[in-house]
């Protein structure tokens, strides 16, 4: 059945080269270089009855279909030198999502999602002590938003469009209230709000659930790689990359942001958007044989384009990053091969010394005798490999 919700259609222009003039001048958020983002009227999201930076659906106008294209972020033009007619700025690879035979001049037709979402929420400041990082609401503004607690949610500046992704809390009894939202310090900052200011939360759009490989690796990673090496988490704002950053999976991080999540330069970071997560290596804020600098505060991440496609995430909005675990298991575990021989070695002394050798190939046999001593090699192989890791799990822990 079609969709009730009302629509417009549009004609698509390429965001550099389809508009005349300073095209600088007509997006009023020009950072957010449309990946995942369709840019249109203000005047537009009254007549679709959306909000500026909620979601869209878009989808080509020679269908009868309304769930054929793609949900989209809806950007609005700058009020003042945007253009007021029936135009939208989108991205080549955008058009390919939608249709593959969509290009620029095309029309595209636009819906609002009806997406669960609270009323404007006041920031507060973030529980201190040892309360878990999350995003805070009345058990009220749960029920609006359809969510539970533990469930991620979107958390948008209407100011900015910058969203992030945090788990959703219960406010404390004795703080509960339906107009106030309690962020962590490391969303706030990131988000470029303060307490005071106003946000909007909804459940996450486009969910999808994780397939069987990534259940295991997820799992490999905390049972194995974390607990060896350390992890620690933070939320940074993307910032565009530099151009030669292009095609190398290359992010930037300041040193003092470096240093928190215990990696030095050119080990390799996590960086996730919702389901979607990418590995890049990091480097400093500095061009490589380039003069200028770039800045980036504690709080923010340059990653290009390139790296943004495959997550769907926008400058201005929050990511997770973390440390690669993975990466740096590898790299230790090549410097810690000597003692794990070692213990193997010595297992198979003790036990000889001790004439248990020859009893375990009396009761098992030579094959089963030698994969039970490796066995027992394995096990206290165990707390010396926690021991020789301890250096690089003691930059986070």
């Amino acid at each position: 059945m079609a969709d009730k919700n009302p629509e417009v259609t549009v004609e698509c222009r390429r965001p550099i080269s389809g508009f005349d003039g300073d095209n600088n001048t007509i997006y009023s958020l020009e950072s957010h270089a449309f990946c995942n983002s369709i840019v249109i009227p203000h005047s537009y999201f009254g007549r679709l009855d959306a909000e500026p930076y909620s979601y869209l659906r878009v989808s080509p106008v020679s269908t009868d279909d309304h769930c054929e294209g793609a949900v989209l972020y809806g950007i609005p033009f700058d009020r003042k030198t945007g253009p007021d007619s029936s135009l939208a700025a989108l991205s080549t690879n955008l058009m390919e999502k939608i249709h593959p035979d969509l290009g620029t001049g095309d029309r595209v037709r636009l819906q609002s999602i009806d997406f669960p979402s609270d009323d404007e929420l006041v920031v507060q400041r973030p529980y201190s002590g040892e309360q878990p990082s999350g995003c805070y609401v009345s058990e009220k503004t749960l029920e609006k938003i359809d969510c539970n607690v533990n469930d991620d949610v979107e958390i948008i500046n209407t100011q900015t469009g910058g969203r992030a992704v945090n788990e959703v809390r219960l406010l404390k009894l004795n703080d509960d209230s339906d107009q106030s939202v309690r962020l962590s310090l490391s969303i706030i900052q990131s988000m470029d709000i303060k307490p005071g200011n106003q946000v909007k939360i909804h459940k996450k759009v486009n969910k999808r659930e994780k397939h069987l490989s990534e259940r295991l690796k997820k799992a490999t990673n905390k049972v194995i790689y974390e607990p060896l090496v350390g992890s620690r988490t933070i939320n940074l704002k993307v910032c565009r990359g530099l151009q030669q950053d292009e095609e190398r999976d290359i992010v930037r991080i300041g040193s003092s942001t470096r240093q928190y999540l215990g990696i030095d330069i050119q080990d390799k970071v996590k960086i996730s958007w919702k389901e979607k997560q990418v590995v890049a290596q990091c480097l400093p804020p500095t061009a490589d044989n380039d003069s200028s600098n770039q800045s980036l505060s504690p709080a923010e991440i340059s990653i290009p384009s390139t790296l943004r496609d495959k997550i769907g995430v926008n400058p201005n909005d929050t990511i997770e990053v973390r440390r690669d675990s993975k990466y740096m298991f590898k790299e230790q575990i090549g410097l810690s091969i000597l003692g794990i021989l070692g213990v193997v070695f010595g297992t198979f002394q003790v036990l000889n010394s001790t004439e248990w050798i020859p009893v375990f190939v009396s009761l098992l046999g030579r094959i089963q005798a030698t994969l039970l001593i490796f066995g027992i090699a394995g096990i206290l192989s165990f707390p010396t490999l926690f021991l020789l890791f301890l250096p690089v799990r003691s930059k986070v822990n």
